[in-house]
């Protein structure tokens, strides 16, 4: 089992608050493979690792999902949210 640093447990704490945040919150655009959020004003990437930390820390999984007036925007939000 992987042992989770402060920074660790601090940087999932962050991205659970993005992707509950809707379209201002985990996103990527339309032509990029990469979701972000954002951290104090800089883009966080958020990796396969992470992302399976913050679903483990939601209880749920994260799904892609299009807002109304974001169109060229994917986000990542709880299943639930939807």
């Amino acid at each position: 089992m992987q042992t989770i640093s402060g920074y660790q447990t601090e940087l999932v704490a962050l991205a659970v608050d993005a992707a509950n945040r809707g379209p201002f919150g985990i996103s990527r655009l339309r032509t990029s493979k990469h979701f972000t959020f954002e951290i104090e004003g800089d883009d966080a990437l958020l990796s396969d690792e992470l992302r399976a930390m913050v679903e483990t820390e939601l209880g749920e999984p994260l799904i892609e999902m299009v807002f109304a007036g974001f169109s060229g925007q994917v986000n990542l939000v709880p299943l639930s949210s939807t």
